[in-house]
């Protein structure tokens, strides 16, 4: 299947096996700044295994002040230890669109990592959904009109899969895709895509990581947040 058709794209592999397995690594050794989900979704997500390492945008309407208080927490880290990973994306996304002017989105985060982790084996199902949720909070500080917020996309780096493997599925006119992950490959898709984490299998050693960033194109302009 062309899924290019669909506007989903495999940048193919970015990060060789070292800087892979380095990040990994750094991740793993940095527990004490990852925030397990719960922390924006509540009770409904405790006993998920879900983690971030960074502050994500789309949980913000669900926790009024998290966003900015856990940016502050993270940003450090990835300033540090992600700048060459979020380099090597934007060069890809860049190349992929024909844009050479590359901005991070004012006031936001930058892109951090998903952390999938349990130490006992568990299997987990994801909802389905888009990546809009960034609108309505843009909205509610009165930023309106300055973006073209018809072109928005989502990213997303390999780091490490389970040994039973990840993906993420698409939903397209009602049929499922599943676009399995290898490590060190960079995905992207129009953040308007319905789509979810594939079923998530851990056996209580292994993890899912990956790198997730968006960003709009605004004419020959990429501006990145998380």
């Amino acid at each position: 299947m062309n899924l290019s058709h669909y506007k989903i794209f495999d940048l193919g592999c970015i990060l060789n096996q070292e800087e892979a397995e380095h990040l990994s690594s750094l991740i793993k050794k940095n527990r004490d700044i990852w925030t397990h989900a719960s922390v924006y979704w509540g009770e409904a997500v405790k006993e998920k295994p879900m983690n971030f390492l960074g502050s994500p945008i789309y949980p913000a309407k669900a926790t009024p002040g998290a966003y900015r208080k856990l940016r502050t927490k993270s940003n450090q880290f990835l300033i540090e230890n992600a700048s060459f990973i979020l380099q090597k994306t934007l060069k890809s996304i860049g190349e992929l669109y024909g844009c050479s002017t590359i901005e991070q989105l004012p006031d936001t985060s930058l892109p951090g990592f998903h952390v999938f982790s349990s130490s006992v084996p568990q299997t987990c199902e994801y909802d389905y959904h888009v990546d809009s949720d960034f609108l309505e909070y843009y909205r509610e500080f009165g930023i309106k009109d300055v973006y073209n917020f018809n072109n928005f996309y989502s990213v997303t780096v390999t780091i490490e899969v389970p040994v039973a493997g990840a993906s993420v599925d698409f939903k397209i006119d009602d049929e499922v895709i599943s676009l399995p992950y290898k490590v060190g490959h960079c995905y992207v898709w129009k953040a308007d895509i319905w789509h979810k984490i594939g079923n998530v299998k851990l056996n209580g050693s292994d993890y899912r990581i990956t790198y997730q960033a968006h960003f709009i194109r605004n004419d020959d302009k990429i501006l990145y947040y998380w």
